[in-house]
């Protein structure tokens, strides 16, 4: 999950820390694991101060317009 937000940040040239969006969908195709790993990844990351979430998104259809942050 750290590699893929890290590629996302120099895609944007480093720009648009804290605007990244990745979804569940891309953490899963990407580095090919399974969707129920995602989450549990995510609160990992979290609780060792090693990922931020500024806004927590919606679920479901609502993710694709209100996504995390």
């Amino acid at each position: 999950m750290l590699i893929r937000l890290a590629l996302e940040h120099l895609a944007h040239a480093a720009t648009e820390n804290g605007n990244l969006i990745v979804t569940s969908r891309q953490f899963a195709k990407q580095a090919r694991i399974s969707s129920d790993f995602i989450a549990p990844t995510r609160k990992e990351l979290v609780e060792l101060g090693w990922l931020a979430i500024e806004h927590d998104g919606q679920y479901a259809g609502g993710a694709k317009l209100d996504p995390n942050r």
